[in-house]
């Protein structure tokens, strides 16, 4: 119902505004951190209104998900914009009511292009903390360049059944949370509707070991793809591999006619920034963080 939501507000606005279906299914089946809790759902509240055009039914206008850490999302149909107020007065509320005496700050990530957005929460008291990261997008158009691989390498798509002890190595290299993925959490992310192995793609080294990766994420809805998670081991930097995995899925995506290919939270420092620049995502929008203190 919400992936519904976020697939229909993107056709109407074709802007990454609201998340992609993809990172809202990801909340339950990423391959990291902790296993999905059932009481994880009560962060999300989805915001109905009655549907003039079906008799007793209604209709989603806004979906909101906080975080235990304080972070906090508003998804809204852009008929419904005039509701952000008071969703933004609402999810404050909650966190003031929180039993927890230490200081709650409320933090929203905003895109820069979200100007409407920027000004509420400017308004409301939020302050501006800089650009934490990017909004990537290549077009779907544009050409893929061959890449070179160093001797005894080969790029391949991940064998699900036999991959996995190899496939945590390699992630945990780059994200230690990932260090911890279990088995069972390893299952749950490839049953995701977004996943596909022959897009999870790998670079072994010669000696059959891991050493880069790149996750093409296929929303099979909306037909965005979003590119997440890449890296490289330590052992095996500045060798081209991160380009040679993405360059490799995205000749893989073409056969499914991507309505976009995308990086939602492309970090923001000057190595990333160089190769997600060379490999065509110039089109980026910055996502800066506004907080502001609910308890002092």
């Amino acid at each position: 119902m919400v992936q519904e939501f976020l697939t229909e507000t993107y056709i109407i606005t074709n802007t990454f505004h609201n998340w992609a279906p993809i990172r809202f299914e990801n909340r339950k089946f990423g391959p990291c951190g902790t296993e999905y809790q059932d009481e994880e759902d009560k962060l999300v509240k989805i915001w109905e209104i009655s549907d003039k055009s079906k008799i007793g039914s209604q209709k989603i206008v806004a979906v909101t998900i906080m975080n235990s850490s304080g972070a906090n999302w508003i998804q809204i149909h852009p008929d419904h914009k005039y509701l952000e107020r008071e969703l933004v007065l609402w999810i404050e509320k909650q966190l003031n009511a929180s039993e927890d005496n230490l200081k709650i700050i409320s933090r929203f990530h905003v895109l820069a292009s979200d100007k409407d957005r920027v000004t509420l929460l400017s308004n409301l008291g939020y302050e501006m903390l800089g650009v934490e990261e990017y909004t990537r997008v290549r077009p779907v158009d544009m050409p893929v360049s061959e890449y070179n691989l160093p001797k005894g390498y080969v790029v391949r798509g991940v064998n699900t059944s036999q991959d996995f002890e190899k496939y945590r190595e390699v992630m945990g290299s780059v994200f230690p949370h990932c260090g911890k993925m279990t088995e069972k959490l390893f299952k749950i992310y490839t049953s995701a509707s977004f996943y596909n192995e022959k897009l999870d793609i790998i670079a072994v080294a010669p000696n059959d070991k891991f050493a880069a990766f790149a996750t093409f994420r296929l929303d099979p809805v909306s037909k965005i793809v979003e590119l997440e998670p890449v890296g490289t081991h330590p052992n095996h930097r500045k060798l081209g591999l991160a380009s040679a995995v993405i360059f490799e899925g995205l000749k893989r995506i073409k056969q499914f006619n991507p309505a976009a290919i995308v990086i939602l939270g492309a970090a923001n420092n000057p190595g990333a920034n160089r190769l997600y620049d060379k490999l065509g995502f110039t089109e980026k929008t910055e996502i800066y963080i506004m907080e502001k203190k609910i308890k002092f």
